[in-house]
């Protein structure tokens, strides 16, 4: 299993979100230093979720699948949600940014974990950080995920840099 470090896995992430906040200006996204809960506040809700907290996460794998985390469990046993499912504690949309595809996708946090569990995918442990974490969770087709029941919004950015909505 691989070990991964989380200043790597942190510049993974802010790069995600600041692709994610130049992608959607509209939003005028402010990264989140207060409430660490989620990663970003918008000045006005999506008009379908009417939420104005997102959490996002990125995926820098070409396999076909994204990886969505359950939770991640402590070296002393202690869980945390992750994902969806830390998104859903506090009503945040939660943003999948598949960087080899150079698309975002914006899902309704709880439609997605009510999408998941009722799918009944395998939980899988995707590897360990060096302080002793691991995460918990799905390897989930990226197809699956553009069922029209879960996703709000997807875009591609295009070679000139605009958005190119998909759904």
């Amino acid at each position: 299993m691989k070990t991964t470090d989380f200043i790597s896995q942190n510049r993974v992430g802010k790069d995600g979100e600041e692709f994610f906040a130049k992608h959607y200006k509209e939003y005028k996204p402010i990264k989140q230093e207060v409430d660490r809960r989620y990663d970003m506040i918008l000045s006005h809700p999506h008009p379908i979720t009417k939420h104005t907290k997102v959490e996002i996460k990125v995926d820098t794998h070409d396999t076909g699948n994204v990886f969505i985390e359950y939770y991640t469990e402590r070296k002393d046993g202690t869980r945390y949600n992750g994902g969806p499912w830390k998104a859903k504690e506090i009503n945040a949309d939660i943003i999948y940014v598949l960087s080899k595809y150079e698309t975002i996708s914006w899902f309704d946090s709880v439609s997605l974990c009510k999408f998941i569990e009722d799918k009944n995918y395998k939980l899988v442990q995707r590897g360990h950080n060096v302080d002793g974490r691991f995460a918990m969770g799905y390897q989930i087709p990226v197809k699956d995920l553009e069922d029209g029941r879960i996703i709000i919004e997807k875009v591609k950015v295009g070679v000139n840099g605009k958005k190119i909505k998909i759904f």
